[in-house]
């Protein structure tokens, strides 16, 4: 009884996924427009966008590696993505305030 028209979408499934134009957004993706968006980032090429965002990558497996340290330890999540995700280790770490020589 229901055979048939399982078998039938089946079969057309892959002809209508193969038609169709949509792309779906991965979480990744999604995870990386909400990260973008939240710390208003632009960038100025393609290829920058794609550095930065391996950049991101790299951060948050280094999130996620941390927070699983603190869990098993009995401790929570203490990490997480924030506005300096995106950045090379020599944009990360700048000096704050100096006073100047004759202070």
């Amino acid at each position: 009884m229901f055979a048939a028209p399982l078998a039938v979408s089946l079969l057309l499934s892959p002809a209508i996924a193969a038609a169709s134009p949509v792309v779906t957004a991965t979480s990744d993706d999604k995870q990386w427009e909400h990260f973008k968006q939240k710390f208003n980032k632009h960038y100025k090429d393609k290829a920058d966008e794609a550095a930065r965002r391996s950049l991101f990558e790299v951060s948050k497996s280094r999130v996620s590696a941390l927070n699983k340290i603190n869990r098993e330890h009995g401790m929570g999540d203490a990490f997480g993505v924030n506005w300096m995700s995106d950045r090379y280790p020599h944009e990360q770490h700048k000096k704050g305030f100096t006073r100047p020589w004759n202070f």
